[in-house]
């Protein structure tokens, strides 16, 4: 109901794919569930980026494209655990995630069709879908009421909407390319360029804070109770973490915290999957970036933002193994937010010229 009121009768696009996708289960052997269902879902995304680029170049209007970016990753999860849960040995096998039988067509479209996931996102797993349906493990403990932690995403939401409005009125983007009338200090077109960027960000935190209200609010989100508080927690399934994207110094938790789903999806789907085929395994990391740049879409910039993110940790992989340790090595805070903000305005000022 809620993508007939959006998309009006496009959204009969998103049905399609869902249609065929069950198909493909239904027909194919098991052991190919996961690439194939992974691999015709970017195809059919590929193609509704193209079209939407043809009839709407530059274009920010939310369409069915949307839609279909947050369903690749839920029919993708979906594809790999129905394959992973026909193995019978103990170890990562055992994921709660897996699926041991086809789902019936009613549950899976309503678990993909579901409001919480079918616009914004965050996406879940087939399963938790089911338990919460059911109100099995953990979901039989749900709380009465979670008006608090509602209302907290909810505000914070409202909060992020006023500071996008009032940055846009004293950094608007437009006054990066603008000729200034006056000089100006380096200091000041620092903090100009940091806070423009923040505008630019803050757009995104009000839509990702507003949908995690809603999973709240359903009881989708809820994960057991705090074993020291003792107080119900809502992060099973969430969009971002604001607080470790501008204060931490990690940049690895700063691509993990952003769009929480695509990035696990990305990586347990997309890298984890290369990695285990041999011919391809040590560009497995390449790939994933890539892979990222047509899940966005196919305008130059997210390639040219992927190919950059994709070197800088590369580098990062490469420092750190000279110093014996394989991690992310953290960099100054004022460096990452220079970055961050740079790319994130390059890519806005390139796709708002049609």
């Amino acid at each position: 109901i809620v993508q007939s009121f959006v998309f009006l009768d496009k959204v009969i696009i998103s049905f399609v794919e869902l249609v065929i996708s069950y198909c493909l289960l239904r027909c194919l052997k098991r052991k190919y569930a996961g690439w194939t269902l992974t691999i015709f879902t970017m195809l059919f995304l590929g193609c509704s980026h193209i079209a939407r680029m043809y009839v709407d170049y530059g274009g920010w209007n939310v369409t069915i494209v949307t839609v279909l970016m947050m369903q690749t990753v839920f029919l993708s999860f979906l594809g790999w655990d129905y394959q992973e849960g026909e193995n019978k040995c103990s170890g990562e096998s055992q994921d709660p995630n897996r699926i041991k039988e086809l789902p019936e067509f009613v549950y899976y479209l309503a678990a993909a069709m579901c409001f919480t996931q079918c616009l914004a996102g965050p996406c879940s797993h087939y399963n938790d879908f089911v338990n919460f349906i059911h109100k099995e493990k953990e979901f039989a403990y749900l709380p009465p009421s979670n008006l608090k932690e509602v209302g907290k995403k909810f505000f914070t939401g409202i909060a992020w909407s006023g500071i996008y409005l009032l940055l846009g009125k004293f950094f608007p983007v437009q006054g990066l390319y603008t000729p200034s009338k006056e000089p100006t200090s380096v200091l000041y077109r620092s903090l100009y360029l940091l806070m423009a960027g923040l505008h630019v960000k803050s757009k995104y935190y009000v839509g990702f804070s507003l949908s995690e209200a809603a999973v709240i609010a359903s009881g989708q989100s809820f994960n057991g109770y705090d074993t020291v508080t003792k107080l119900p927690k809502y992060d099973k399934i969430y969009s971002i973490d604001i607080p470790i994207i501008e204060l931490s110094v990690f940049g690895r938790r700063h691509v993990q915290e952003w769009n929480r789903a695509v990035h696990l999806w990305l990586k347990n789907c997309i890298m984890k999957r290369l990695r285990q085929s041999p011919a391809v395994s040590k560009y497995a990391l390449h790939l994933t970036f890539m892979i990222s740049a047509v899940w966005h879409g196919f305008y130059p910039i997210y390639f040219v933002a992927f190919f950059f993110y994709n070197t800088g940790t590369q580098n990062c992989i490469f420092v750190a193994k000279l110093f014996g340790k394989y991690k992310f090595l953290p960099v100054s805070y004022t460096h990452l937010r220079a970055h961050e903000t740079l790319r994130y305005l390059v890519c806005r000022l390139l796709l708002a010229k049609k």
